[in-house]
């Protein structure tokens, strides 16, 4: 066979540089987030922005030189597939993960009572708060809020029976917030604690209705204990700032535990839920004192 003439040859050895230097821009115009790895398979050198880039199976991976990229195209394919298994993924940016926040606590969720639920002994200034399922308890101590961890029914059921005594006597209705009838059209009222607060309804049925969604039974029970416990309403001056009710305008009136409380600012409601069993006791004194 005769060879090739010298000017063909040239031709031939200019197209090939051309070729492959049009090949390594492309490899190196990958982008580096497209990337699968953060260090070259073949020399473990920690990838530039601008590394040449090789595709494989439909992937890009990177590489430190282009003589690398080269032994890694010289390699057959079940080897390539065994050397890029080796490789650690490039670090994604990802959105940190946002930190799990318990539930947003409420007037109708803080814990008003105030005894431990496990020791049944007063609650002090260092009184230990726990959320559970959204409603808070209050412990004397660390003890035992574990204990109370360790069978919340249990303890939510001594939490419940207290919160029903302390909050029957100002309950505002003798009527089922959910079908309107008599307590007692039924047979005795059915209590249910709905967050840290009492409802009464006239069956069962209606206790299935309010816990599904307490929001319209809060309503109507707000209002009537705000128009029943207005008129008799020991303070005229807030029972968190010590002002006068109107220092700001209309008074802000909520509801904790069933009770009126009346301030004399939005501000307030948040100091009212760091303790509301003490502004509850406030109240108590200042009925005493009025009765006198």
């Amino acid at each position: 066979m005769k060879s090739s003439h010298p000017l063909t040859r040239l031709v031939t050895a200019a197209f090939a540089v051309v070729v492959s230097a049009f090949a390594w821009t492309a490899f190196a115009s990958e982008d580096a987030a497209a990337r699968q790895n953060t260090a070259c398979p073949i020399s473990g050198a920690t990838l530039a922005d601008d590394a040449p880039t090789a595709s494989f199976d439909g992937k890009a991976y990177g590489f430190c030189c282009k003589k690398c990229v080269a032994k890694f195209d010289a390699m057959k394919d079940d080897d390539k597939r065994a050397l890029v298994a080796k490789l650690a993924p490039a670090a994604e940016e990802k959105p940190a993960a946002a930190e799990a926040k318990p539930a947003e606590l409420t007037l109708n969720t803080v814990y008003a009572l105030d005894v431990c639920p496990m020791s049944g002994e007063k609650l002090g200034d260092g009184a230990v708060a726990k959320v559970f399922d959204g409603r808070q308890v209050r412990f004397c101590c660390e003890k035992c809020a574990g204990a109370f961890e360790k069978d919340t029914a249990k303890g939510f059921a001594k939490v419940d029976e207290l919160i029903v005594k302390q909050q029957s006597e100002s309950y505002p209705l003798d009527t089922c917030v959910v079908s309107g009838e008599a307590l007692t059209e039924m047979g005795e009222p059915v209590n249910v604690v709905v967050g840290n607060r009492l409802v009464k309804v006239c069956c069962k049925s209606c206790v299935r209705k309010v816990t599904a969604d307490p929001t319209k039974a809060f309503a109507k029970l707000d209002a009537a204990i705000k128009e029943k416990q207005t008129a008799n309403y020991p303070l005229d001056v807030c029972v968190i700032a010590g002002d006068s009710l109107s220092e700001m305008g209309e008074p802000v009136d909520v509801v904790v535990a069933n009770r009126l409380v009346r301030l004399c600012c939005d501000h307030c409601v948040g100091k009212v839920m760091k303790d509301p069993a003490g502004v509850l006791a406030r109240l108590d004194e200042a009925a005493k004192a009025k009765a006198k």
